[in-house]
């Protein structure tokens, strides 16, 4: 019944429709082992019908999408550049999109979104020299370094003032905004990414 219910919510073709199924995905996804294996189908097909694709991917034991064309439409989501085995999800890939295309934007997200996947994603892809990575604590910067220093190759990861830009390779400089500030002399940016930008405020207190 909840599954008929989350169809006919598809169905109307409403962006609140469909956000309240994604809720209901999401519970019925961290229950997943307790649910009838008969309704594993169901879920499944929901599942693929608002773009769940990473966690078609983590449970493919027992999530088998129905068609070849829902396999097709599955493999679209792949990342390009994180290796065969990393899908995003619907949102994810399609501010991937903008992104890899040049485009600017702004999104506001939740924490479980998976922002520093489209991060990687960018820095995966290598088509950006200078990439500026600005999060408001060092402590998030800590774990962003460690997720990206694996691109060592190709990037120096930049995380004090006190440290030259290469010249034989990209740079990746991860700070804060008063770094960034202090750095000089700061080269051409190819790709800028403030996280949390709201907290640039001096006006607000959250």
């Amino acid at each position: 019944s909840i599954a008929e219910y989350c169809s006919k919510l598809l169905s109307s073709g409403k962006p609140e429709d469909e956000a309240s199924v994604r809720t209901i995905v999401i519970h019925i996804l961290n229950i997943w082992e307790k649910l009838p294996s008969q309704t594993y189908p169901l879920w499944t097909d929901i599942t693929e019908a608002i773009g769940f694709y990473p966690y078609i991917e983590k449970n493919n034991g027992t999530m088998k999408l129905n068609s070849f064309s829902d396999e097709i439409r599955q493999k679209s989501f792949l990342s390009d550049y994180l290796g065969t085995a990393t899908y995003m999800h619907r949102e994810q890939k399609r501010l991937s999109d903008y992104l890899l295309a040049g485009k600017n934007v702004i999104t506001s997200a939740p924490t479980s979104f998976g922002k520093s996947l489209l991060i990687e994603e960018v820095v995966a892809s290598r088509k950006y020299a200078n990439i500026v990575v600005i999060q408001p604590t060092l402590a998030l910067l800590d774990e962003t370094r460690i997720k990206l220093k694996k691109y060592n190759d190709y990037y120096k990861i930049i995380v004090r003032t006190s440290q030259p830009v290469s010249k034989e390779k990209g740079n990746l400089f991860l700070l804060t905004a008063e770094r960034v500030m202090e750095y000089e002399p700061l080269p051409h940016i190819d790709f800028l990414i403030i996280d949390e930008f709201y907290k640039l405020s001096l006006r607000r207190v959250d």
